[in-house]
């Protein structure tokens, strides 16, 4: 398919159809786009399987899989061809939490999870910029040897400005665009956890798992302060014994979610394979 929206575009630039050219062009960009973006995906996939006891064997998103683990999240929603990332994106949600799966996934917070910049351009839902049309009629009329005036077509579809940008002075030059850096941006993820804060007014306070009861007064204030800090030793050895429980209950289902990652990554990695070697012979 991708070559035969080349050829087209180059027929229509032979013919002097310049307008339809310009229309055709978008779809070849878009083809582009889309085997660039599975080839990321495919190496991302690839670190999951090779990495995933290292993720299974923590509580967080290990620093250097951070960006691999949200571009999957990211593409899952946008990239149809490979469902077996939905399966991953769930995974994801159960171990490291669903806040994390909706920023990841979200063109307003993608970046604050180091979700790769290439892959977010390759699958942005825009028309192309003016620069890359220009770009990409360039590369197919040399592809196939069209005598082209581009200074004209810039004219047209670049607007008027003082002085050319980067890339559009490449486009003049007959010079392909170059691939964006993939934009890195600090940030980390923190399991959520469960801190409990214990506070007592003026009556008393627990340390060590004893209690002390500030000399009162009253009878009745005496009374009151021992009931309440009682109950505060209680919710505290109650927690105190929930806790061991709580952290083995998480051990396991880190334990569980390996396979699971690893199974859904080989899953995926098949997909992806086959879904850009398609759109390859397209």
């Amino acid at each position: 398919m991708v070559k035969q929206y080349r050829k087209e575009v180059a027929e229509l630039l032979r013919t002097g159809k310049q307008e339809y050219a310009r229309i055709r062009v978008e779809a070849v960009i878009r083809e582009n786009l889309l085997l660039r973006a599975y080839e990321i995906l495919e190496l991302y996939i690839e670190l999951l399987i090779v990495r995933g006891k290292l993720m299974s064997d923590s509580k967080e998103i290990p620093r250097d899989m951070i960006e691999a683990v949200s571009s999957l999240v990211y593409a899952s929603q946008r990239v149809g061809d490979i469902p077996e990332l939905s399966k991953l994106r769930a995974i994801f949600a159960s171990k490291y939490g669903k806040d994390f799966v909706i920023e990841a996934a979200a063109d307003g917070t993608a970046s604050r999870w180091q979700v790769n910049h290439n892959l977010m351009q390759c699958l942005l839902v825009e028309a192309p910029v003016p620069e890359d049309k220009l770009a990409m009629l360039s590369e197919v009329a040399q592809e196939h040897g069209v005598e082209w005036d581009l200074r004209a077509a810039a004219q047209v579809l670049l607007p008027p400005s003082p002085a050319l940008g980067p890339a559009a002075a490449a486009a003049a030059a007959g010079m392909g665009g170059t691939d964006c850096a993939a934009c890195h941006m600090g940030g980390g993820f923190i399991a959520g956890g469960v801190g409990v804060g214990v506070g007592v007014g003026v009556g008393g306070e627990g340390r060590g798992g004893t209690c002390e009861i500030l000399p009162s007064s009253s009878s009745s204030s005496s009374f009151f302060f021992s009931i309440s800090a009682a109950w505060i030793c209680i919710c505290t050895a109650a927690a105190a014994a929930a806790a061991p429980a709580a952290q083995q209950q998480q051990q396991q289902q880190q334990q569980q979610a390996y396979p699971s990652v690893q199974a859904a990554a080989y899953a995926a990695a098949q997909a992806a394979a086959a879904a850009r070697a398609a759109a390859a012979a397209r």
